[in-house]
């Protein structure tokens, strides 16, 4: 059991190195040809949608939940899915909170890093210039 965990400790060391040195290696070029503001604001933006977007996420969820197990009936009609349900509630009881901030964490941390990959779009979105020619539609 010792040797697993330290095994398992091991690999997720060596991973977390590896990564780190991956990205330690492209801050070290961009800074070295001059662009190291450019790393640091994709960097920024990634890690702000990343929070922004998980945190949002999260409350949304986790309010839904919270309603959706408010609104649900606490006895149902009997059948073959009630046993199953019985089983849920004996085994979460005063925990529901729990399960559902949990639920909600998992979901949302899904949505934030998919969201991570959209930093250019927020990027052109956040730091957006007049170019010189009237729209077409809107005239402005």
């Amino acid at each position: 059991v010792i040797a697993f965990g330290l095994l398992l400790v091991g690999s997720i060391l060596m991973l977390s190195l590896r990564g780190l040195a991956g990205f330690y290696t492209d801050y070290l070029w961009f800074d070295e040809l001059g662009y190291g503001d450019v790393f640091r604001s994709v960097l920024f933006a990634q890690v702000v949608l990343v929070v922004l977007f998980t945190s949002l996420f999260f409350v949304i969820c986790f309010v839904n939940l919270t309603v959706a197990d408010r609104l649900a009936p606490v006895v149902r009609p009997p059948g073959p899915e009630e046993d199953l349900l019985a089983r849920y509630h004996l085994a979460v009881g005063r925990r529901a909170w729990m399960v559902r901030a949990c639920g909600s964490a998992l979901l949302a941390l899904f949505a934030g890093l998919g969201v991570s990959g959209r930093w250019q779009e927020w990027l052109l979105f956040t730091n957006g210039g007049d170019f010189g020619v009237e729209d077409a539609q809107f005239g402005k």
